[in-house]
């Protein structure tokens, strides 16, 4: 999918930032400085081909003059460096991918965080613990990575360590520590929930 037409578009690029384009002109600060291929003077509107900048633009690296190819909504730089544009008023590809990037990477922490208290507890509970409950307990901490599934599993997670508590299988020093691991689970799926949240 390309430009349309009557639609503004921005570069997704530094030196770029300030640039728009409008039904294949290139403005800087609402005045035209380039065009796209055959937009000047074309009786129809085209989305696609090199730039053109006609203007003096001391910012503008001279190579990048009349060598920026639009290519649907990609624009290649000299050198093969491609560049996103987007529609004004929507998020730059950029930070959007950059928010994919710290989801991910707080994703694996709650998973390493939640694997790493599941061993934990089977630790405690020996050999012959009932893989139901474990894979119940596992369930629960997985589900803090959604707001409503913290809430929902927080009063059974407490029960479940207060039941250990009580058969001795945790004594108060150990439940403290595991449930300190449980509250760090916490707080990584609320960062986790809240990026995913931005998609």
């Amino acid at each position: 999918m390309g430009m349309q037409k009557d639609k503004i578009y921005l570069f997704d690029h530094p030196t770029l930032q300030n640039y728009r384009i409008i039904d294949g002109w290139v403005k800087l600060h609402g005045k035209d400085v380039g065009v796209i291929g055959k937009n000047n003077g074309a009786f129809r509107f085209y989305s696609e081909g090199v730039i053109d900048f006609h203007a003096h633009l001391p910012d503008l690296p001279k190579e990048w003059k009349k060598s920026i190819i639009i290519r649907g909504l990609t624009a290649t730089l000299p050198g093969e460096e491609l560049i996103s544009l987007y529609e004004m008023h929507s998020e730059r590809p950029s930070s959007i991918e950059k928010r994919r990037a710290e989801a991910l990477r707080y994703e694996a922490a709650f998973n390493d965080l939640a694997n790493g208290i599941l061993d934990e507890v089977k630790g405690y509970l020996g050999e012959n613990h009932d893989p139901a409950a474990v894979k119940r307990f596992y369930s629960l901490l997985i589900s803090f990575k959604s707001r409503m599934g913290r809430d929902a599993s927080s009063p059974s997670l407490n029960g479940f360590f207060l039941g250990l508590l009580a058969a001795s299988i945790l004594d108060e020093k150990q439940s403290q520590l595991i449930s300190g691991k449980v509250n760090q689970l916490h707080e990584l799926g609320g960062i986790y929930s809240d990026y995913i949240s931005h998609r």
